[in-house]
């Protein structure tokens, strides 16, 4: 029983920990861009640097394995229905077109492992965040924050470019041809300008900002209201009134933003 109990015990402290780390990765991820970027231009290190990521998510998939493995119920859960299975056939799918590629000469090494990184990362997002997240009460209570705080970042910087800043501002921080081209345009012309804030284009950015506007749309619609005895000051907002307002803020924000884009 005491090793039972001590077992439990390891099981939390490694769920917590690991939901520390796969929240500080996905706050950072909206500026990934933007912070790979500089450091590379101030290390010369930029191909190394931008696979920070994948380096996070490889190390946090051990402990999410153990988290599916010691958690009674969690894998059977994980398999059940047809989305395991088709995670499962896109992998074999991927892995499976990849070698017989690289046997016909169609890709080398370096493209077969990068186009594995690129493609199969989302899945293994998914997998690490679906064992933290039946782990982690706390990666379930502050999904809101982690999801909506860096995006209010990423679209003040945008209607910053959009309206404040000169178009190549980015150049001082390391972009161009060599890296990521500081702003995009429509047919090639200035006055035509896509933003892109943080991200490494105009097409991500509009791509970011569809999932942060559906998080928005799902949280407003079921905010709870405010008791009637709290609303009796028409004067005064509730707090789940400054929520809302702040919500609508960001979802107005964010609808300029894409536009731009």
């Amino acid at each position: 029983m005491k090793t039972e109990i001590g077992l439990s015990a390891q099981l939390v402290r490694l769920a917590r920990g690991a939901a520390y780390v796969l929240a500080a990765v996905l706050v950072l991820l909206p500026f990934h861009a933007f912070l790979t970027v500089a450091l590379g231009s101030l290390t010369g290190n930029y191909d190394l640097i931008r696979l920070w990521k994948e380096v996070v998510l490889l190390a946090l998939f051990p402990a999410a394995a153990v988290l599916i493995w010691k958690t009674p119920g969690l894998w059977q859960q994980l398999r059940t229905g047809w989305l395991f299975w088709g995670i499962a056939a896109y992998v074999v799918l991927h892995a499976g077109l990849g070698v017989v590629a690289l046997l016909k000469g169609q890709v080398n090494h370096y493209a077969l492992i990068y186009a594995w990184i690129v493609n199969l990362r989302l899945v293994l997002v998914f997998i690490i965040a679906f064992a933290l997240a039946a782990r982690s009460s706390w990666l379930r209570r502050h999904w809101q924050k982690i999801v909506l705080w860096p995006a209010v970042a990423v679209v003040v910087f945008g209607l910053l470019q959009l309206f404040a800043l000169p178009y190549d501002f980015l150049q001082r921080f390391g972009y161009g041809t060599g890296t990521i081209m500081p702003y995009g345009t429509v047919d090639q012309k200035l006055e035509y300008l896509r933003i892109q804030s943080t991200m490494r284009g105009a097409n991500p950015l509009g791509a970011y900002l569809v999932l942060v506007l559906a998080a928005l749309t799902v949280l407003l619609l079921r905010s709870p209201k405010e008791p009637a005895k709290k609303q009796e000051n028409s004067d005064e907002f509730g707090k789940n009134d400054k929520r809302q307002f702040a919500g609508v803020l960001l979802f107005s924000a964010s609808l300029i933003t894409l536009m731009a884009t």
